[in-house]
């Protein structure tokens, strides 16, 4: 019972510590500011796979739904949300795990729907951290495109968010192997291409020359204690990193909201697509 106990105590803890690094991370002043409102529910397909062995589906409808909500409250400041207009629980179990990025391609040629997100439920991605999406997929016919993995960090309606906003044009802040400077004076070039969110160096390392390349299998643990970045390797003019974790578009499993350029980026995105109507 006491070791029961203990252990409610240490997921408490690690939730009220997750809540304060969210708390930091929520762009309040850059909210109170105006943006444009998009005024845009998309409604959402979700396929949803089966247990290999009990051949029931990995979620519930309703269960999908409270994701949809929760992840809609990230974009609440452009007024954006997602529900479900309908769900597919698969018969074939063997989508349940997606070993390759034609195993990926085939599950989406096959249940996809043109202009429509398809949201794809599954148990593992392998070769992808946290699921999968097509970058600036709305700017497609049919690319709008999210896999979700269960076997993940992050959970499923961070998950939803980050790749909504990959599909909405926004870049992983880790994007372009760490040449983005730590000052920030090469934002527009380099790492996201926006510049309020800090440089991001993870998944990069040195070689023995000294030049960037990139670490096959990165992992968390080595770049950020938590949500506390802790890499000390330094950019190309001797400055210490210093990314947020909780940035929506990082790789860390500590995402809790976008920044006002990220949400602009968005909606310009979304008002430039030639497949607007989804």
């Amino acid at each position: 019972m006491k070791l029961r106990y203990l252990c409610l105590l240490v997921i408490s803890l690690q939730y009220v510590a997750m809540e304060q690094y969210c708390a930091q991370g929520l762009p309040v002043d850059d909210v109170s500011k105006s943006l444009p409102c998009l005024d845009k529910n998309f409604n959402v397909r979700v396929i949803m796979t089966v247990d290999s062995a009990t051949r029931q589906p990995l979620k519930t409808a309703t269960e999908v739904d409270e994701m949809l909500a929760t992840a809609s409250e990230y974009f609440a400041p452009i007024c954006v949300s997602l529900s479900s207009c309908s769900f597919e629980a698969l018969e074939n179990y063997s989508y349940n795990r997606l070993y390759s990025d034609t195993r990926i391609e085939e599950m989406g040629v096959v249940y996809h729907y043109p202009r429509r997100i398809t949201l794809f439920i599954v148990n593992e991605v392998n070769g992808h951290d946290c699921g999968f999406s097509y970058y600036d997929g709305l700017n497609s016919r049919d690319r709008a495109r999210i896999f979700v993995e269960l076997k993940c960090g992050d959970n499923p309606a961070q998950q939803i968010a980050h790749h909504l906003g990959s599909l909405m044009g926004l870049l992983p802040t880790n994007y372009s192997l760490a040449e983005e400077l730590a000052d920030g004076s090469n934002c527009a070039t380099a790492g996201d291409r926006i510049c309020d969110t800090p440089a991001d160096p993870y998944g990069a390392k040195r070689d023995s020359s000294g030049t960037w390349i990139p670490v096959p299998d990165p992992t968390k643990e080595k770049y950020a204690s938590g949500c506390d970045f802790i890499w000390l390797e330094k950019d190309n003019q001797g400055h210490f990193f210093n990314p947020k974790t909780t940035n929506m578009m990082s790789p860390y499993n500590c995402k809790c909201a976008f920044t006002r350029e990220q949400f602009l980026r968005m909606v310009d995105n979304y008002h430039n697509s030639s497949h607007i109507k989804y």
